[in-house]
């Protein structure tokens, strides 16, 4: 499809995309809620100094038999790219035993089996987690990008100042929506 824009529209596709996040997430379903039961942790997240960066724990279920939690969040970019190369039940294990240095036992309540990880830079057509722009591009590329080739927009967080966000994509999404409207009502006119 991209042999359908204008020179200038993949001459942006081609700047713009080149710095994306390589960022991690690993999930686990808990064989009970320890972090309820023994921590007392009703919703949040606890960071720590581990590659895990990050553990988030629900804010919804209190007081179930099980639960789910984001065993480790990461948008470090050196350690994500040391960690994705990894086979995904490699990077549980990994998960796992850093998250037993904030919680002992940890390796007891989770397991590789109960566990899925994501490293975004390796889903096909994706290449990070969300876009990084550079100052410069944003005043080019993005600029470009912003705008509609011939009846094309692009819409999402990478099309907004807020990547990486829902809203990004919600308030970017409402833009496009608008121009085109704004464009239909013109034509009307």
């Amino acid at each position: 499809m991209i042999a359908d824009f204008s020179p200038a529209f993949k001459s942006a596709i081609a700047t713009g995309g080149a710095s994306y996040a390589n960022a991690m997430k690993v999930g686990f379903q808990a064989n009970r809620r320890f972090w309820e039961e023994d921590a007392h942790i009703y919703g949040g997240i606890s960071w720590t100094e581990r590659d895990i960066t990050q553990i988030w724990y629900p804010a919804v279920g209190f007081h179930q038999s099980k639960g789910v939690i984001v065993g480790a969040y990461i948008w470090d970019n050196p350690i994500s790219k040391r960690l994705a190369p990894l086979a995904p039940a490699e990077r549980l294990r990994q998960a796992i035993a850093d998250g037993e240095t904030l919680h002992p036992g940890y390796g007891r309540e989770v397991s590789v089996a109960s566990g899925v990880s994501i490293a975004w830079e390796k889903i096909p057509y994706s290449r990070g987690g969300w876009i990084e722009w550079e100052e410069s591009d944003r005043e080019t590329a993005y600029r470009t990008l912003s705008e509609a080739d011939d009846s094309i927009y692009l819409a999402g967080e990478h099309m907004s100042y807020l990547t990486g966000w829902q809203e990004g994509a919600i308030l970017s999404a409402l833009q496009v929506v608008q121009k085109i409207s704004t464009q239909l009502q013109a034509i009307s006119a």
